[in-house]
């Protein structure tokens, strides 16, 4: 609490799952754990049925409590997978948040857990009942099986005009019930949905809520502090740039400076201006004197120069600024004043280096100033961003918030949704027309369609308004979490990139949703009570009790409802007469197997032409009129599909609108802050001299006598030891001479008695040079001081410089359905140069190329097959990313070739070829020169017709075994190699019944030094990882489910986030979207990121490489419409930055990408193959950040 604004903990742990600090353990209805849910008292009720009385409850107890408990158990088993699925996804943090963000951001993700486990399962259950109530599937008798006389059915014999013989022809009645207060068949279920019994169980709320009474949610804030872990925490506060101590010492020293400058410049000033006075009277009083001094100017600077140099070098000299207490009281007056004069120009050589050494470092020295702008207004806020750009930190008082708060979503759906022909009440009209029983119109009269149509298309409007909004209100209900202020342009682009995936997101899973619906019907070959799929067949020879057989009917283009569910043909009304039936067609509306599976290809063209409308209101006998749609300011053609409508949930267009003003008042910054180096100006450099000054004063002063005095009694003892030891060099004085000397030499000669007896020329020199070395030594020592103060300036300036890219502040954005995150140190770009190779000749198929060395060349060639010719086709490589002959290579009939792979199959260090087709496995044995041995065909067996073929040691033996997936089979194979280019039998392993793999790669996922395979499972939404045992088998398959539209096509694999663990990036051949997996080194994944490429129709292609040498794994993304390449690089977090690196104006819908180095610099390249244009774009990689020494690579390398 004390600093709970700055307070900053960084957690040690990132990435922690819910369940490591959050508990669910939801409660159901009493009545799914009680009695009544039992099996037992299902089987009671069941026996309890009374077959003569139809309306007896009991006759539909013992199905109704079946539903209650089937119901009760789906229900639990939903939630415990929900709840499981949610606990094992990851919280990102990257510091501890205080208590009440963490309960804010917990409360927003809880809240949307249940919301969208609710909704999702509400959906499903609404998509079911809107399919049973649309398409009636006969669900046979009401009691007992073997008493037809209620099951719906009327058998009805039919005389035959010709032979007047009868044929008895089975035909179903719609399904009727009494109504509540009526005895009697009322309410017929296909015309109206709300039909209800006399005795059922309705509960819709619990229906709606799942059964759940409580979820019994919590989160202690102290669990998740112990998964966070923090380090270390820090945190910031402000104080005084000076403290009152410092303000005193400044204050104390620029007071003594001024002092000290004064004491010394006065009295020369002074002396200076008396000087001035006498010049200018001499001038006044002798104007010959004045003549000669005005000569030649030249003369005259000359004069006054040698005047200036004469006094300075005389002042210096005599200069003695010390008194004789400084230099001790001990001494001799003379000596005194000798050594004070010594001291001075001691002081006055260390002042000057001293002050310039300082002044310099503190002038070059940078000051950074922070300024700060305490809760500035929005207005403030702008025009400081426009002063000081990206370097204004402005630190959120609020970090999470939701996006409700700063954004409005409203989508625009087609007119149809709200026009009166998808409303009820216009459906209840038209249809109150209509006989009540339909079965009695001609079987393929529009009419008995109509009401189901109209159903269908009420339902989905409804559902597809109900999932767009469910998805807009996760979206606006989530936390942007962000502890400082997104600029404007950054918060457009998160929103922005986060709208894309929620816009995909509703209509992508609703769609597969319909799917799976659609597919159970069909696979379960359900019969329609409209009698349009399926007809029951009376054989002559039938009696009674007898099993009748089905027949599936034909329709369109002879299309059997019994192999295909959307067989259509054209709607019409049927009108006869006494001699034939004639069609009156409805445009665009379709009838078929089941009245939803029609509809689907139907169109809305009837709905936009009055004539259309006018002729369903004439044979539904109804008697008001209606407009027709109008065509303006649709996206939508008139004859577009309501399949197409549906795939994307009847959405005209997205009205969005981001308020940064909102978000602004959200963050609530309080406040912002700008750091700069501050420049010096003319009163600081005079505040800083005047500081120095008075400081080296004061220290100079007390220590220049101190040293002089050493210095003069090291003299004097050495002077003594010298005179010691040579005593003839002394010079002998009598008495006589003594007291012969005058009494005014007596000074004198104690002056030269106190210094060595040399002569004046040899005194002189020996003055200058002490003096030389003297400020030699001073000069010396100041240009090293320099020098250090210099370097250190250097290193602290890049430390600052780290520092500041460090401590950059990342903002985080966090929703239920993805995380997103920027990381703050810049990544060096990647760069490519294409070069192209038209090889339309080739006619190319999508895994029909390979690359390797096989000359031994130490140069990548090239090998591909071409569709046309028919043959196999041999690129020898110039090591500069160009390739140029080309050699044919033999394959002896081995036809219709689909994949091509390289390795060394018999270990003599050269590449050979395995070649595949649908039946047989090739291995051509290179002989290291460009040609190859004689084939060797092998079988597949029935069950490893291949998709894709990779080649690895699964069984530690050192040779080369191959792997097969098989989409037709669902399945994978391996064979064993035997090290001599043939192969064992295949070893075959399931991947999941209708799985549809289509792809496989190979890694260690558990870290035990075995080799694991991963398989992508298009259909079945997964990524299956079967585990190496190390003797070329593998553990049953573990899958790990992707995300309802991922579609998983090609895989690679890397580590990603540099935890150790194996991660998988998958692609989509349907979709622009690239969902990256997180390995938890046991062979399960869980999805981590997905990512959404703009600009973009599908993303078939991925690979996996270091483009831009940092040492972290990057993903190249192969793309369609257009064709081209986006890179993913990575920050080596599990955190991307995107970049597209080749792009084209070609619409193309294939592309296969593969990395390799093709011209030796040990840079990842990579080769992009476009099928559809039979072109191969080499990108050889130049980008500068990349400084690694070329080295050499041996063929194994090549490979």
């Amino acid at each position: 609490m004390l600093h709970s604004t700055t307070l900053n903990c960084p957690c040690s742990t990132k990435a922690m799952s819910y369940g490591s600090f959050v508990s669910l353990s939801p409660t159901l209805h009493q009545v799914c754990s009680s009695g009544f849910a039992t099996d037992e008292w299902v089987t009671l009720l069941k026996r309890s049925t009374f077959g003569y009385v139809p309306n007896d409850w009991r006759n539909r107890a013992g199905s109704q409590f079946q539903l209650l408990s089937d119901f009760c158990r789906v229900a639990n088993k939903t939630i415990d997978d929900s709840v499981d699925r949610f606990l094992k996804k990851f919280f990102i943090a990257s510091t501890v948040f205080n208590e009440i963000d963490f309960d804010t951001q917990l409360n927003v993700t809880i809240r949307q857990f249940y919301n969208s486990t609710i909704f999702d399962f509400s959906l499903q259950n609404n998509v079911v009942r809107l399919f049973l109530q649309v398409d009636q599937p006969y669900m046979g008798p009401f009691n007992d099986e073997n008493n037809y006389l209620h099951s719906n059915l009327i058998i009805a014999d039919i005389e035959n005009e010709r032979d007047n013989q009868s044929l008895s022809q089975v035909s179903f009645v719609l399904l009727k019930i009494s109504e509540i207060n009526s005895t009697v068949f009322t309410c017929i279920c296909a015309t109206d949905p709300r039909c209800q019994g006399l005795s059922a169980i309705y509960g819709t709320d619990y229906i709606r809520e799942m059964m759940v009474e409580q979820w019994n949610a919590s989160w202690p804030y102290k669990n998740f502090y112990k998964s966070c872990a923090p380090i270390y925490c820090t945190y910031s506060e402000k104080i005084r740039t000076k403290t009152i101590a410092e303000i005193i010492i400044t204050l104390m020293s620029v007071i003594s400076g001024l002092v000290v400058s004064l004491r010394l410049i006065t009295p020369y000033l002074v002396q200076f201006f008396f000087y001035l006075w006498a010049k200018i009277s001499k001038r006044q009083q002798s104007q010959q004197q004045d003549e000669q001094i005005h000569g030649n100017w030249c003369d005259r600077f000359k004069m006054t120069m040698r005047n200036v140099i004469k006094l300075l070098h005389s002042t210096v000299i005599n200069l003695n600024i010390f008194s004789l207490s400084d230099i001790g009281s001990t001494l001799d007056p003379i000596k005194a004043k000798r050594l004070g004069q010594w001291a001075t120009r001691l002081y006055i050589a260390l002042f000057i280096g001293g002050l310039s050494i300082l002044t310099v470092y503190n002038l070059i020295q940078p000051q950074m100033m922070t300024k700060t702008f305490n809760k500035p207004p929005f207005n403030v806020y702008k025009n400081l961003k426009k002063l000081y750009g990206d370097e204004l930190k402005c630190p959120c008082s609020v970090i999470a918030t939701v996006y409700s708060q700063f954004i409005e979503i409203e989508p625009t759906f087609h007119k149809i949704c709200s026009s009166p022909f998808a409303s009820e009440q216009w459906r209840i009209n038209i249809t109150a027309g209509l006989a009540a029983n339909l079965s009695i119109y001609e079987r393929r009269d529009y009419r008995r369609f109509l009401s189901a149509h109209l159903q269908f298309l009420q339902g989905l409007c409804k559902l597809s308004m109900n999932s767009v909004y469910n998805s807009i209100n996760q979206f606006r209900t989530s936390l942007l979490v962000t502890s400082e202020l997104l600029s404007e342009t950054n918060f457009h682009q998160k929103l922005e990139s986060l709208m894309e995936q929620s816009k995909s997101n509703a209509p992508t899973t609703f769609r597969h949703l319909l799917f799976l619906i659609r597919t159970i019907n069909h696979g379960n070959a359900f019969i329609s009570t409209y009698g349009t799929n399926f007809e029951y067949i009376v054989p002559e020879d039938a009696s009674m009790g007898s099993y009748l057989p089905t027949r599936a009917l034909i329709y369109d283009d002879k299309c059997s409802c019994g192999l295909c569910s959307n067989c259509t043909t054209q709607a019409n009304f049927i009108t006869s007469n006494s001699s034939e039936i004639i069609p009156i067609p409805i445009k665009g509306l379709k009838i078929g197997c089941t009245p939803s599976e029609s509809f689907r290809p139907s169109t809305l063209e009837c709905f936009y032409n009055q004539s259309c409308i006018n002729l369903i209101h004439e044979y539904t006998n109804y008697s008001y009129s209606h407009e027709p749609l109008s065509i303006m300011n649709s996206s939508f053609l008139i004859n577009t599909t309501m399949a197409e409508l549906i795939g994307r949930l009847f959405i005209e267009r997205w009205s969005i609108k981001p308020n940064y003003t909102s978000y602004f008042q959200q963050c609530l910054p309080s406040y912002c802050s700008y750091t700069s180096v501050q420049k010096l100006n003319l009163i600081s450099i005079i505040t800083l001299l005047l500081s120095l000054q008075g400081g080296l004063t004061i220290i100079l002063k007390w220590t220049c006598p101190k040293i002089i005095r050493i210095v003069s009694k090291i003299y004097d003892y050495r002077k003594k030891r010298m005179n010691t030891i040579h005593p003839g060099c002394a010079l002998e004085e009598t008495s006589d001479d003594i007291s012969n000397t005058p009494a005014d030499n007596v000074t004198t000669n104690l002056e030269i008695s106190s210094m060595p007896e040399t002569s004046p020329t040899i005194t002189g020199r020996s003055g200058r040079r002490t003096s030389k070395v003297f400020f030699g030594c001073i000069l010396l020592t100041s240009v090293i001081a320099a020098l250090i103060i210099f370097s250190f300036y250097i290193v602290r300036q890049a430390s600052s410089i780290n520092m500041t890219n460090d401590t950059n502040v990342n903002p985080t954005t966090n929703t239920t359905m993805s995380t997103f995150s920027s990381t703050a140190t810049p990544i060096c770009k990647s760069e490519f140069r294409s070069i192209s190779m038209n090889t339309s000749y080739f006619d190319l198929i999508r895994n029909g190329f390979v690359s390797a060395d096989f000359n031994n060349d130490n140069r990548l060639d090239l090998v591909i097959y071409s569709g046309l010719h028919r043959t196999v086709n041999l690129l020898f490589g110039n090591g500069d990313g160009n390739f140029g002959a080309v050699n044919i290579i033999p394959r002896e009939g081995f036809k219709m070739l689909s994949h091509i792979n390289a390795r060394d199959f018999n270990n003599d260090n050269r590449s050979d070829l395995v070649l595949a087709n649908s039946t047989h496995l090739g291995i051509l044995l290179g002989n290291g020169n460009g040609n190859f041995g004689a084939l060797n065909i092998q079988s597949l067996g029935a069950k490893c017709t291949p998709n894709e073929i990779t080649v690895a040691d699964f069984n530690h033996d050192k040779y080369s075994d191959i792997a097969v997936v098989s989409m037709k089979n669902n399945s994978m194979c391996v064979f064993l190699g035997t090290g001599n280019g043939t192969f064992s039998s295949p070893l075959i392993f399931p991947t999941g019944h209708n799985s549809q793999p289509r792809s496989l790669n190979v890694g260690d996922f558990n870290n035990d030094g075995h080799l694991d395979i991963a398989v992508t499972n298009e259909n079945a939404v997964n990524v299956g990882v079967f585990i190496g045992c190390g003797n070329g088998t593998f553990e049953v398959q573990k899958q790990s489910f992707t995300f309802i539209g991922s579609d998983p096509t090609n895989l690679a694999v890397g580590d990603f986030d540099s935890d150790t663990h194996p991660d998988i990036v998958t692609s989509n051949d349907n979709e622009n979207i690239i969902c990256i997996l997180s390995g938890y080194s046991n062979g399960i994944f869980d999805v981590r990121q997905k990512f959404f490429i703009k600009s973009v129709s599908t993303t078939p292609s991925v690979a996996v490489g270091d483009f831009n040498c940092d040492g972290h794994l990057d993903i190249a993304i192969g793309t369609t419409g257009p064709y081209g390449i986006d890179v993913l690089l990575g920050y080596g977090d599990g955190h991307f930055d995107t970049q597209t690196i080749f792009s084209t104006e070609v619409f193309e819908t294939d592309i296969m990408i593969v990395v390799h180095d093709f011209n030796g610099d040990t840079y990842q390249d990579i080769i992009a193959i476009d099928v559809g244009f039979n072109t191969i774009d080499i990108l050889l990689n130049i980008c500068e950040c990349c400084t690694r020494e070329i080295l050499k690579k041996s063929n194994s390398s090549l490979q």
